[in-house]
């Protein structure tokens, strides 16, 4: 136990709150917050609105799925209400999904894709290789307001 991760637990002990109160822990998780999915095989989940949501998918999703796809406009907003179309190497759809929240996880097997997000009349294309472990991030920020 590190020395920090001590001090929080003393603490937390003198000031009666339950050790697993303390900021090392991970937040407990309320299925509601996200939308979740499968498609072809493939799981999804969506959310983000916050940063309090952005940690807990973080927290909880953040091994689980290879690719995490974020959407916001030029501003620096993020963005939801996201169409998500994944294709892979010979063009066929092999995931597709609405994304309510700013952010879009998916889990896809190693291999090179092509994802289209679609929101406020404009579409966007980005090619994306998922490697044997590890994970990928695409930034969508191109939207602008009309």
């Amino acid at each position: 136990m590190t020395i920090q991760a001590r001090q929080i637990l003393v603490i937390t002990t003198l000031i009666g709150l339950p050790p697993l109160a303390t900021a090392t822990s991970i937040a407990p998780l309320d299925p509601n917050i996200f939308t979740q999915g499968h498609y072809q095989e493939h799981a999804w989940v969506s959310g983000g609105f916050g940063t309090h949501e952005r940690e807990l998918l973080s927290q909880h999703f953040g091994q689980d799925y290879n690719l995490k796809l974020e959407f916001a406009r030029v501003d620096g907003h993020y963005l939801a209400n996201v169409a998500v179309t994944i294709m892979n190497g010979r063009g066929k759809p092999v995931l597709s999904a609405p994304s309510p929240g700013p952010w879009f996880l998916a889990d896809l097997p190693a291999g090179h894709y092509r994802v289209i997000a679609s929101a406020d009349e404009r579409t966007f294309e980005r090619p994306v290789s998922i490697p044997e472990q590890g994970s990928r991030t695409l930034i969508f920020n191109n939207w602008r307001r009309d």
